[in-house]
């Protein structure tokens, strides 16, 4: 059901013990790429590492059962895990929950664009670890929050919004300007089905009730990214809510050759998701899919750089910690 893999770490300086690090995700092709870069870099520091990772696919239920088997050996442990793994309850049993891998890579990636993270990375990396968030193991688990927190973050929820849109700018801005002229987004917002345009943001995942409000949110962000591709100069930019049931080749044909993209969730289940032309959320994706389909250049040790340094200053121990 799941792989587990243990690295040993480098030797260490004689006397020095650093705590082992555990990778638990739910693989998918960009932590195919990822997760070997971060496990390297986090064993040439010293450190240990374990993996646990999920085969693509797993159902959440799994994931929370696993959880609830093992969380008494997870409270000693540092983690590393992605959106689907901490959803399911693991920050709220360990004993350190120690970065998202998903922000992890976002970051990186968005650092290797554009350079260091602005204030609103480091606003983003802060509402997963925010006071609160590591609710009552019961509440994550039925996926609820307390009232405080929704409050809370809910005032947020506008500027989150915005600032989730100008990561893809800093991403497109890099195309040359002839390039972004010729391109056409369709932005599919998911807002009948289970996967929306919000599958990856769980902080506005949260702020959002079914209904309306569920929906008024979605169209906000999808809303924020037009904008933002009109800004870089990308205005044939329409929006839908789910893609047509069926493309024939000729269509499909006719998408590449006007270069035309679907924007979409990587999570959207759909018979021609892997077939039309697209862009996918989140970031990580959204980048390896314009480095595949649009001949974005991302320097790879620069990207090498900014990895190492995040997961230098995220790993040290406390005292070390301004």
């Amino acid at each position: 059901m799941e792989r587990r893999i243990e690295i040993p770490s480098q030797e260490k300086k004689e006397g020095e013990k650093l705590t082992p690090q555990f990778l638990v995700y739910r693989n998918n092709s960009l932590f195919e790429i990822w997760i070997p870069k971060i496990a390297k870099i986090i064993e040439e520091l010293g450190h240990s590492v374990e993996i646990q990772a999920f085969p693509a696919g797993t159902p959440e239920e799994e994931i929370k059962k696993w959880i609830q088997e093992n969380s008494k050996s997870l409270k000693s442990k540092d983690v590393l895990c992605d959106g689907t793994v901490f959803e399911s309850g693991i920050g709220c049993t360990n004993k350190e929950f120690k970065l998202n891998l998903d922000e992890l890579i976002r970051n990186t990636v968005r650092a290797s664009v554009e350079g260091d993270p602005t204030e609103d990375d480091v606003y983003h990396m802060n509402m997963m670890d925010a006071e609160g968030m590591k609710v009552d193991f019961e509440e994550r688990y039925e996926w609820k929050l307390p009232r405080i927190n929704r409050e809370k973050f809910f005032e947020k929820r506008k500027e989150y919004s915005v600032a989730l849109s100008n990561q893809y700018r800093q991403v497109l801005s890099n195309l040359p300007e002839k390039q972004r002229k010729e391109l056409k987004f369709i932005l599919v917002t998911g807002k009948s089905g289970k996967v929306s345009l919000l599958d990856h943001y769980w902080q506005l995942k949260y702020l959002s009730e079914e209904g309306d409000d569920r929906n008024n949110v979605i169209q906000e962000l999808a809303e924020n990214m037009k904008k933002v591709f009109d800004d870089v100069g990308i205005s044939k930019v329409k929006i839908i809510e789910d893609l047509p049931k069926k493309f024939s080749e000729q269509e499909i044909s006719d998408l590449r050759s006007s270069k035309t993209y679907f924007v979409f969730d990587r999570h959207l289940e759909h018979p021609y998701v892997e077939k039309v032309p697209s862009l996918r959320l989140p970031l990580g994706n959204f980048v390896g899919d314009a480095q595949k389909n649009l001949h974005l250049v991302v320097d790879p040790q620069k990207v090498e750089e900014v990895l190492r340094k995040i997961l230098t200053e995220a790993l040290k121990p406390k005292e070390d910690q301004n």
